[in-house]
């Protein structure tokens, strides 16, 4: 679908997340820092992020960074617990923190990187 000149994904039966019935159709993820319309006059999406400030501590082992699609179905300390379990090994707790989301049913985007 080509909406404002910008194709969009939509399924088989041009299904997405809409502004509203008779406007155009949207990819269901958010479009935080583009599509002006979805901004104003009521913002839709934004571009605030969550963040949090920690002082690193020596006895701290790792850190994980995450796409909401994780935290749909993953709290903070499950994300740090299947993490854990592959200390030593980073690529193997991302992708095993990914494949945890994905099995718990996790229908977004899933990325983990581990620091």
């Amino acid at each position: 679908v080509n909406v404002g000149g910008i194709w969009r994904v939509t399924t088989a039966s041009g299904a997405g997340a809409s502004v509203s019935a008779k406007d155009h159709q949207y990819l269901a993820v958010s479009r935080s820092f583009g599509d002006a319309e979805l901004k104003h006059p009521s913002p839709i999406v934004v571009s605030t992020p969550e963040i949090k400030v920690f002082e690193v501590e020596e006895d701290d082992c790792f850190a994980v960074l995450c796409c909401d699609g994780i935290f749909d179905v993953l709290s903070d300390e499950e994300v740090v617990q299947v993490a854990g379990e592959h200390l030593g090994s980073p690529q193997d707790a991302a992708a095993s923190v990914v494949r945890t989301a994905y099995q718990k049913g996790s229908g977004d985007n899933l990325t983990a990187v581990m620091i």
